[in-house]
């Protein structure tokens, strides 16, 4: 059984070093199963990549660091750290304005015959939108904005507190 550890977390080592960091997509066939099923729904190596694909377009110089690397039987989890710069295309309708963006994360992976079958990822997306801009980093501004949205997803009016300063009543 430690052979099949070890075999996986080299898999998974490879995939990060030689796939994933040097954006070299076509070669996820010798690392992804053809029964994986992607985010989006898409099957195989194909279903792996898009996602991908997608931050490497707007992220081109977009790298995972492998923090740390633990197997069992056929599971195999990664924490990582990513860092790259938004010089490519929009990101989730974010355009480029070379920001650095930087985010922990961690995935599960389960391998059989020596290949990914399934992947769940788990990551700082607060993190990643604030250093793309997207939302402020300091708490009060965050807590004002999920505030005011929250008030307009609900038809409420802000209160006058909440709209002092930005027309609303006092």
């Amino acid at each position: 059984m430690i052979v099949i550890h070890q075999d996986n977390k080299e898999i998974v080592k490879h995939l990060y070093a030689d796939v994933l960091n040097k954006h070299d997509f076509a070669r996820l066939k010798e690392f992804v199963s053809d029964d994986y099923v992607g985010a989006l729904g898409t099957k195989g190596p194909a279903g792996f990549g898009e996602p991908l694909q997608l931050l490497v377009r707007a992220f081109p110089d977009l790298q995972w660091q492998v923090q740390e690397l633990v197997a069992e039987g056929s599971k195999v989890v990664v924490r990582w750290k990513l860092s790259g710069t938004h010089t490519g295309t929009p990101f989730n309708q974010i355009a480029a304005a070379g920001r650095p963006v930087s985010g922990n994360g961690a995935i599960f992976f389960e391998l059989k015959e020596g290949k990914v079958v399934s992947a769940m990822v788990f990551n700082d997306r607060l993190g990643f939108l604030q250093d793309l801009g997207a939302l402020p980093k300091d708490q009060q501004s965050l807590n004002a904005l999920m505030a005011e949205r929250a008030n307009v997803n609900s038809g409420k009016a802000p209160s006058a507190s909440e709209g002092a300063g930005k027309g609303g009543k006092q």
